[in-house]
C-alpha cells in the first residue's frame, strides 16, 4: 500500500509512504529419514514458513524442537502442529517407518550322501533379512570357514555348522 501525504504548511514537498503487507499463509511440511535396519533412529523435521513470526511448534508426542530423534519399534505415525503470532494454526503429519524384512533363513543346496568318504561342496543360501549375508562355518566349535562355499573331504562322521548373519545383525 502507498501513501501520498501532502504537507501544504511551510511550502513543504509531499511525501510518499509504501507499506507492504505480508499475507503468504502459514505452512508446514515435515518428513522422516528411512532406516535401514528396524530399531534405527528416525529423525523427524518441521520446515514452516508463512504467518507472522513468532511460532510455537508442537509435536504429537510433546516435542517442541523443529528436528527430532525417534525409534519406535513399529511404524508409527506422528503430527506437527505449527502456530504463528496471530494464532493462525497448520498441522501436517509424517510416517516413522520401520523396516519389516522376511525372517532370516538358510539352506544348504548339497544334502551328502555317499557310501565312500569324498571331497563335497556345501553352498549356503540365505534368504529374507537385510542387506549382505555373512556366513560362518564352523566344525567342532572352530571357525573353519567364512565363504557361502565350503569344499571339503567329509567322511560319514563330520558334522559341520553354518550361521548366516544380515547387515542389521540377524
Amino acid at each position: 500500500v502507498t501513501f501520498s501525504v501532502d504537507v501544504a504548511a511551510c511550502n513543504a514537498d509531499s511525501s510518499n509512504f509504501t507499506i507492504y503487507i505480508d499475507d503468504t499463509p502459514l505452512t508446514l511440511e515435515t518428513t522422516s529419514t528411512i532406516p535401514f535396519c528396524p530399531g534405527d533412529d528416525v529423525t523427524l523435521e518441521a520446515s514452516y514458513s508463512g504467518g507472522l513470526p513468532d511460532y510455537t511448534l508442537e509435536w504429537s508426542n510433546g516435542e517442541n524442537t523443529d528436528t527430532q530423534t525417534v525409534n519406535p519399534l513399529v511404524p508409527t505415525s506422528y503430527s506437527a502442529t505449527i502456530t504463528d503470532q496471530c494464532g493462525n494454526t497448520t498441522t501436517s503429519d509424517v510416517l516413522a517407518p520401520v523396516p519389516e524384512p522376511e525372517p532370516l533363513s538358510i539352506s544348504i543346496d548339497n544334502l551328502l550322501e555317499s557310501d565312500c568318504p569324498t571331497d563335497f561342496t556345501l553352498t549356503a543360501t540365505a534368504s529374507g533379512g537385510i542387506g549382505t549375508y555373512s556366513y560362518l562355518w564352523t566344525e567342532d566349535g572352530l571357525d573353519i570357514s567364512q565363504e557361502q562355499f565350503y569344499t571339503r573331504f567329509f567322511d560319514n562322521s563330520t558334522q559341520i555348522q553354518i550361521q548366516v548373519g544380515d547387515e542389521c545383525g540377524e
